[in-house]
């Protein structure tokens, strides 16, 4: 099987349709969370989530939203779609195709809020986990790291791309290989880039395009 790998639309649609449109068939599609960027978005976002049956988490940024809603309201449908976010889980553990994959926006552990970069050190123990694809998303940093028996994945950002590459960017996983390879949607250019990559790592990743990260 084929599995599209998405992850912090941040409330950017025009840039998860260039993203959708750019990617090949795919027989699954997740999303490791930060749905919104504002509460209003989320209906519109549903509703392709839903046409392409999306399986998803939430991120940090749902919690915005909800306090978004909670200050200034909003119509019936705008309720109905935050009373969905918060049902919505930080972390999902599904099999693929036989895959035993772990989706969330995080990490295994602190799937809201922490951030799993590449150069993290201690990626050996999640292969004590018991996860052939753990799939993370937070960082707006792409990376695909082969760690023991497990390989984790990070997308990049639809909504938010890296400041010096400000294209949404992607991932495909062959569950019959395990190729999992980052993509870019270069036809698209986003206005609104990611100002900063948590304030300890910026010099680093503010200098020059951004790489999708790989690990044997």
């Amino acid at each position: 099987m084929i599995i599209g790998i998405i992850a912090d639309i941040h409330g950017n649609l025009p840039a998860l349709e260039a993203t959708l449109a750019q990617m090949p068939e795919t027989d699954s599609l997740l999303l490791a969370g930060d749905i919104a960027g504002r509460a209003h978005e989320l209906v519109e976002a549903f509703r392709i989530i839903d046409e392409r049956h999306m399986i998803y988490v939430q991120g940090n940024h749902e919690e915005a939203a909800v306090n978004f809603y909670t200050l200034f309201g909003g119509n019936p449908a705008l309720s109905s779609a935050i009373s969905r976010i918060k049902e919505t889980p930080y972390r999902r553990d599904m099999v693929i195709d036989g895959a035993r994959i772990l989706l969330a926006h995080g990490s295994p552990e602190n799937p809201k809020n922490e951030y799993i970069y590449p150069e993290y050190p201690h990626f050996g123990r999640f292969a004590t986990l018991g996860f052939d694809y753990i799939i993370l998303g937070h960082t707006h940093v792409p990376m695909v790291i082969r760690s023991h028996s497990v390989t984790i994945i990070n997308p990049g950002s639809v909504g938010e791309p890296e400041a010096k590459y400000p294209h949404p960017s992607y991932c495909l996983l062959d569950t019959r290989t395990g190729d999992a390879r980052i993509r870019y949607v270069t036809a698209y250019v986003e206005k609104k880039r990611l100002k900063y990559i948590t304030p300890f790592r910026w010099s680093r990743y503010s200098v020059g395009a951004a790489r999708p990260v790989s690990s044997g």
